[in-house]
């Protein structure tokens, strides 16, 4: 047996025996600051979680042409213990459970305004608000990434008690599953029922929704709102709307729409870059201000909804706390439980509040495509770790993905995710 050196709970290595030796402490602090609320100890429980799973710079897929540099991120004990102490490597994993979320593919508007040269249907033959072409492919190549990185962890014939599909209760969310889902299970051998279609339906559940309390969060909840209401009209934000009045007259006069909040520029941003992205000129009164000034808001707009302590835990809360109890349930036994692979189809802001939940800070204004991946992984000593990704983007299938670490800052108490 190999003589090591015993560390206290605070300097635990995931790549030695340490691990297995505090496994079963390491989920009992983890329960704790799942379901335990505020108590005295949560903070030093939160930093030995953290030690328990490390963080390191994260890296792109083998064939990429990127490398892995190995070395240790500096992010905040706080924004790491938010994040179960993630770390990233290149192989897929061989553990029992991998979980995504991300969002749709390329759309249509979903709002417009009054001098808005593009405001036909003409232009948006598939609807407004509706999946795109492109959207499509960007979710087929998506799909085709995970079954390069899950063959082997997922079976290539598709079995329904392997990986269950959730989504968001809206159109281009649904149809981002389906497309997404064809390109990572192609029908083979006996599952191929018309052989001019290599296709197959997959279940997919979606929640309506005003009842959807994980994924779009609209199910009526007082005091979300009342929190929510009371940050539009924090000194932080009435100050940004102070800054930014000129711009507001600026944007209210060109639109010919009333433009009074960073909610409004986020929405005028989208349309603007759905334009842009479809290759109409945009109006030369954009100029100077898109895309880069409107961006800054927007992405501030979106981090709004997930922006104090309550609002986290109400907001992104149940979906990271969905994802913990999964990998809580794969790591407290010796067999892996159905289903091991969860898919969530979303929207943007559920990457911010699920990011933002774990302690990421970082504005960001993700792009159709992205999704956050966290996997459980077995170790070679009968130990779990957990690793997390950020997918920033969908390129082509030569150039996939571009990972990397979301920066962060001290926020001791980053999740607070009971209800």
């Amino acid at each position: 047996m190999t003589n090591r050196r015993r560390l206290p709970d605070t300097d635990l290595d995931v790549s030695s025996g340490d691990v297995s030796r505090s496994q079963e402490r390491m989920l009992v602090r983890m329960h704790k600051l799942t379901h335990g609320g505020d108590y005295p100890g949560r903070e030093d429980d939160a930093t030995a979680v953290l030690a328990y799973c490390r963080i390191w710079k994260a890296a792109a897929l083998p064939g990429t042409g990127r490398q892995a540099t190995g070395e240790p991120v500096g992010a905040s004990p706080g924004a790491q213990a938010a994040s179960l102490a993630t770390a990233v490597s290149q192989g897929a994993p061989q553990g029992p459970a991998a979980q995504e979320i991300f969002r749709h593919g390329d759309r249509t508007p979903t709002d417009t305004y009054p001098e808005d040269p593009y405001n036909d249907d003409k232009y948006w033959p598939e609807g407004w608000g509706a999946l795109t072409n492109k959207g499509k492919m960007e979710m087929f190549t998506l799909g085709k990434f995970l079954r390069q990185r899950y063959n082997g962890f997922l079976s290539e014939t598709y079995y329904p008690q392997e990986g269950h599909v959730r989504s968001s209760d809206n159109d281009r969310c649904l149809m981002s599953a389906e497309t997404c889902l064809a390109g990572l299970y192609p029908p083979k051998g006996d599952q191929v029922w018309n052989p001019e279609l290599l296709w197959q339906p997959i279940p997919i559940h979606a929640t309506p929704r005003n009842l959807d309390a994980l994924i779009v969060m609209k199910k009526p909840c007082p005091r979300y709102e009342k929190e929510l209401q009371q940050m539009y009209n924090s000194p932080e934000i009435q100050k940004i709307n102070e800054e930014n009045s000129e711009l507001y007259k600026y944007l209210s006069k060109h639109t010919g729409k009333t433009i009074q909040s960073i909610l409004d520029v986020e929405y005028l941003y989208n349309t603007l870059e759905i334009e842009e992205k479809r290759k109409l000129q945009l109006p030369a009164w954009t100029a100077g201000y898109y895309p880069d000034k409107l961006r800054t808001l927007a992405a501030k707009s979106l981090a709004l909804f997930s922006e104090s302590q309550t609002m986290k835990r109400l907001n992104g809360g149940p979906l990271v706390k969905h994802i913990i109890e999964k990998m809580k349930s794969q790591s407290n036994t010796s067999r892996t439980v159905s289903p091991k692979f969860l898919m969530f189809s979303a929207h943007d802001v559920t990457i911010v509040n699920v990011l933002q939940t774990m302690g990421f800070t970082e504005l960001l204004k993700p792009q159709y495509g992205a999704a956050v991946i966290v996997e459980l992984h077995s170790t070679n000593d009968s130990g779990f770790e957990v690793k997390a990704y950020q997918l920033q983007k969908i390129h082509a299938p030569q150039d996939l993905v571009i990972f990397r670490e979301p920066k962060a800052v001290r926020e001791p108490n980053a999740v607070i995710i009971n209800k």
